[in-house]
């Protein structure tokens, strides 16, 4: 700890001479993979525009790695360090890999949002067919982009796992919406898999092929779990009898999302298939945007006061701590696979990024 300390000490005096921001109204959005490698889309003064940021904290290596007088947004990156993102002139998908120094952009990718890339460099991403959002897979082996949906409905937020595997929301109308799923050892297009509930929204898949998503049952909004084979489908919120929302799930098939009910604030509920659903927050605060790594840690952002920090709940402690313990606006938390959080910071002028409770930039 003393070394990762030093290193990211040294870091921000590093990022000292990086280019000034403005105050600008987008969020950082900070992502981290599993070697602790960081990326986020922050604003550059100089050009007045977006560009994608990376950060080693090993190596003290910090680069601009879209280097181009576009906007960019929303980065992405898998445990290769591949960074996928996109932006203008068109809304291309852009990907950047470690191994060459420039990025390039995936050709036909115009119209492109929220792109995702998995452990073997697959793309996908939401893209516009001039009449409907459809789901795209790029394939960097072959090259070729398909489109895994191909309906007239608008079908947004895909989610790729290790095998391949992607789920998406497929919106019909107002409060009618569906999960679907798409297999590459099936092919074809994307099937439904929420039982023709007609309201599930935001479906997370884990690496091995489980989907939980949040759906209405007449009464409240559950958490649903669908198994990574056959049909059966769980829900695994009920016990707490709230609202249920924003499910995410890690590769031991743990969840957690955000309950709240009524006047009680929102707070981070976990489950397992041994101990059922908890409430790990226990608080007062509102809490919100959870994350769940492979262990079972679990982080989030609770306001206390005037401003949000940060809290970790530990499957052994059982304790939530505040690990910003600042007096700024802490939001938004990523866990890898090691522990280590990253989280973007409103210090009331500006953007930040912290790294393990340290200021990596601006």
């Amino acid at each position: 700890m003393l070394v990762m300390a030093g290193l990211l000490a040294a870091a921000a005096v590093l990022l000292a001479g990086l280019p000034a921001q403005a105050v600008a109204p987008l969020d950082p959005l900070p992502q981290i993979n599993a070697k602790g490698v960081v990326v986020w889309q922050g604003y550059d003064l100089s050009i007045s525009r977006y560009q994608i940021y990376r950060y080693d904290p090993k190596k003290s290596e910090f680069a601009n790695i879209s280097q181009n007088t576009d906007n960019n947004f929303n980065p992405q990156i898998n445990d290769k360090g591949q960074v996928v993102w996109y932006g203008n002139p068109s809304n291309q998908v852009y990907l950047w890999d470690p191994k060459t120094p420039e990025s390039t952009n995936i050709p036909n990718s115009d119209g492109a949002y929220s792109p995702l890339i998995n452990a073997h460099g697959v793309v996908v991403w939401q893209g516009y067919d001039g009449v409907h959002y459809q789901i795209y897979r790029w394939d960097p082996k072959t090259g070729e982009i398909d489109n895994l949906s191909q309906n007239s409905y608008d079908n947004r937020y895909p989610r790729i796992n290790a095998k391949g595997q992607v789920v998406w929301e497929l919106d019909e109308s107002s409060h009618i919406s569906a999960i679907y799923r798409w297999d590459p050892k099936i092919g074809g297009i994307g099937v439904d898999i929420s039982n023709n509930n007609p309201e599930s929204y935001s479906p997370q898949i884990n690496a091995k092929g489980q989907v939980v998503w949040f759906a209405y049952d007449g009464t409240h909004d559950q958490i649903f779990l669908r198994a990574a084979k056959g049909d059966a489908i769980e829900k695994i919120s009920e016990s707490l009898n709230c609202q249920n929302f924003s499910p995410q799930i890690n590769a031991k098939g743990q969840a957690v999302w955000l309950a709240y009910a009524g006047a009680w604030p929102g707070q981070i509920a976990r489950w397992d298939s041994k101990k059922g659903a908890a409430n790990i927050s226990n608080s007062g605060n509102w809490c919100s945007f959870p994350q769940i790594n492979a262990k079972g840690v679990v982080v989030w952002q609770e306001l206390v006061a005037s401003a949000n920090q940060i809290y970790r709940w530990d499957p052994k402690a059982h304790t939530p701590t505040n690990i910003s313990n600042n007096a700024l606006d802490n939001q938004r938390p990523q866990i890898n696979a090691k522990g280590q959080v990253v989280w973007q910071v409103w210090d009331g002028a500006q953007w930040l990024v912290y790294l393990d409770g340290v200021q990596i930039w601006p």
